[in-house]
């Protein structure tokens, strides 16, 4: 398994990309933004994504939704 930049693992199918990326478009408008974090937290976070059968973006909105969430609280 690689986990090296540029050569990301696809466990899901593509119609399943496809579909998760078209509906998410069709309900919520979305935006791209960079984010630096050390090479050891971007691998840890590949590694744990591959293991779940998910993105990085999945997880990473995911958990920047929770922190929202309890900001608000």
């Amino acid at each position: 398994m690689s986990l090296g930049p540029g050569k990301p693992h696809q466990r899901r199918s593509i119609v399943e990309a496809f579909v998760d990326t078209n509906s998410a478009s069709k309900t919520e408008e979305s935006t791209m933004f960079n984010v630096r974090m050390t090479t050891s937290v971007h691998r840890r976070l590949k590694l744990q994504a591959f293991k779940e059968h998910r993105t990085m973006k999945e997880i990473v909105e995911q958990s920047v939704v929770r922190y929202l969430n309890e900001c608000e609280d």
